[in-house]
């Protein structure tokens, strides 16, 4: 096993999953914001 594939598939995944939650967050702070 080289690594690489598996490598990059946790690091998009990884992004995937850091922007889910910032997207949650912003959406979340901007309905308080907004109420």
């Amino acid at each position: 096993m080289t690594g690489t594939t598996a490598g990059s598939n946790t690091v998009e995944y990884l992004w995937v999953g850091v922007g889910g939650l910032l997207g949650a967050n912003a959406r979340f702070a901007v309905g308080r914001l907004t109420a």
